[in-house]
């Protein structure tokens, strides 16, 4: 017998979270402080010429916004919202109380969740406004760092598309820069499509055009992280300055690999020459897609925590150590994330950004161009016209 198929919906429910909990303070006193690294001083020694200047008009404060950095130090069983977004192919849900994260986008076809999300939040002290934590798809607007709202409560409203379709919708406004940000989800054929929407109010530029979008995948033995080939501009924890090299290859190792990222890293696919980024299960032959046009976002990275003793640091303060690997893919509208472009006054930008799930892998035995060449072949075929039409 065969099942109908489910029509979408959205529906608002209660669930119980595991939550190391923190305390709000009064809004920050401190004034706008700004990266002393701007445009007139000399980038590190290892970033190419085409990519200065870097580290420019950052903004890593919290002003005016309050502080969220008091911590109790033990976790609570506690109810919290979520919204679930739901059609024949897919169940995404959605946290309003942090920042409208996606906590967990569950494909049916291969019964699994693809996005990596905690078993339960721990906070720490790493965002814009103090608390911050760890998994799913994370939306950073306007600021260097952590989305400003990152642990605020945000309204979202269901919603109905033009084709009928239903949706979600969340943002916030950003007092200092006068300018707002907006996300729409909704899901075709258990796709997730999300509509992205950044405008200046203000009447004048603003120095906050910086936008990531951050994903938090599973990292293991069973699974090989897929970047285009191309220039990798990357430093760590261990190493002064940024060093280039040609991923998927950096010290002489395939870091596609989780085991041979023996140290956290950060690091930029500038300017990359492909529309897609995500992952394959090469055990269970599958792969996650996430794709945005890259002749707007043009920047995508990576930040891994290794998989040595840099890996159990990170998890000391954030998460605990029985807790599988993860490591964060991003997508930005800049080439690197410390750097951030003028908003101009009036201005309005938007775009889509899709994630998806496709059966098959790359042949494991042909090199990694070949594999990454055939991974974004089975999206393309995934997602047909529809990309224009989303676009």
């Amino acid at each position: 017998m065969v099942k109908p198929n489910k029509p979408p919906s959205v529906r608002l429910e209660t669930d119980h979270f595991r939550i190391k909990s923190f305390q709000g303070r009064r809004r920050s006193p401190l004034p706008e402080v700004r990266n002393p690294a701007t445009a007139s001083g000399p980038p590190s020694v290892g970033v190419p010429d085409n990519l200065r200047p870097i580290h420019r008009n950052l903004c890593t404060s919290g002003f005016p916004y309050p502080r969220r950095a008091d911590y109790s130090g033990r976790f609570e069983l506690v109810m919290k919202p979520v919204v679930r977004l739901e059609d024949e192919g897919a169940v995404v849900s959605v946290l309003p109380w942090l920042c409208g994260r996606v906590a967990s986008y569950f494909d049916k076809n291969i019964q699994r969740h693809v996005l990596w999300s905690p078993p339960g939040y721990h906070f720490g002290n790493l965002g814009l406004s103090g608390a911050w934590t760890l998994g799913g798809t994370e939306f950073n607007a306007f600021r260097f760092g952590h989305n400003v709202h990152g642990t605020s409560s945000l309204q979202v409203d269901a919603i109905r598309l033009p084709d009928g379709r239903p949706g979600v919708r969340f943002g916030a406004f950003d007092e200092m820069f006068g300018a707002s940000w907006q996300v729409i989800l909704t899901l075709v054929g258990g796709r997730l499509l999300s509509r992205v929407i950044l405008g200046n109010h203000s009447a004048r530029p603003q120095p906050c055009l910086y936008w990531w979008t951050t994903l938090a995948v599973p990292l293991g033995l069973r699974d090989r992280i897929m970047l285009a080939p191309s220039q990798f501009l990357h430093h760590s924890m261990f190493r002064a300055g940024y060093e280039c090299h040609q991923w998927p290859m950096a010290h002489g190792a395939d870091w596609s690999r989780w085991m041979n990222q023996h140290e956290a890293i950060s690091g930029y696919l500038a300017d990359t020459p492909s529309d897609f980024m995500g992952y394959v299960n090469e055990q269970e032959g599958w792969s996650f897609h996430h794709r945005a046009d890259r002749r707007l976002l043009k920047g995508r990275k990576l930040w891994s925590l290794g998989s040595l003793n840099a890996h159990h640091v990170w998890w000391d303060t954030l998460a605990e150590p029985a807790w599988s690997p993860y490591c964060e893919l991003q997508c930005g509208l800049l080439p690197v994330q410390p750097d951030t472009g003028i908003f101009h006054a009036g201005e309005r930008i938007e775009w889509t950004e899709v994630f998806s799930v496709t059966a098959g892998r790359p042949d494991p035995h042909g090199d990694y161009a070949a594999q990454f060449s055939d991974f974004e072949r089975r999206a393309s075929l995934s997602h047909g016209d529809a990309w224009s039409e989303w676009n």
